[in-house]
């Protein structure tokens, strides 16, 4: 598109991204991670533009196929960072540190020289959180699919799963997570695995 063509709005996230220099886009492979990762390597090239998907047991693996692929088609400077998030008792009982924790590795993992973390909490004004995914049953109530750990013919679907909250709404989060949920019933319910 030319110049006098662009669209004001992608014209701006461009030049924001020329401001900042290198940068590191979190890639989750949904929509929005896509877009950033695909503007910030035609804009700033692939040695200017490093995309990073954190990987754990709550990354669906079609998730993971997907982020490779659009790395592979888009020509991305991609990395994945292993996580075990799920693992720790502590994630889930002081999110925010852990999640500090995390970001940290990803950035070891980078070699940022550079980390910036807010201290002010942001809500996303969502109840969150009340029965936990993970994947261990002393920790979680339910396992990343959404089935208890108790009771392996029911599965808890909602925002309830989430182990921590971001500052971003949930929806297409939480729409995610319960269409990958059906995806395992139906499949459940195909192979006689439910009663």
């Amino acid at each position: 598109m030319s110049e006098r063509g662009r669209r004001p709005e992608l014209a701006r996230l461009e030049d924001e991204l020329h401001a900042l220099g290198p940068v590191v886009v979190a890639f989750s492979g949904g929509a929005d991670s896509a877009f950033l990762a695909w503007v910030a390597t035609s804009t700033l090239g692939v040695d200017r533009a490093h995309c990073v998907t954190a990987v754990s047991s709550s990354l669906a693996s079609s998730e993971r196929a997907d982020c490779a692929a659009l790395a592979r088609e888009w020509g991305l400077r991609w990395t994945e960072v292993e996580t075990d998030e799920l693992s720790h008792d502590e994630y889930v009982a002081k999110g925010r540190v852990e999640a500090i924790r995390l970001a940290g590795l990803v950035f070891d993992a980078l070699g940022a020289t550079s980390r910036t973390h807010v201290d002010d909490f942001f809500g996303a004004g969502h109840i969150m959180g009340t029965y936990c995914m993970g994947t261990n049953p002393r920790s979680s109530v339910v396992d990343p699919l959404g089935r208890t750990h108790d009771h392996r013919n029911l599965f808890l679907l909602g925002s309830g799963l989430f182990p921590t909250g971001a500052t971003a709404n949930p929806t297409l989060t939480l729409a995610a997570l319960a269409l990958r949920s059906a995806t395992e019933i139906g499949r459940a319910f195909a192979a006689n695995e439910l009663p």
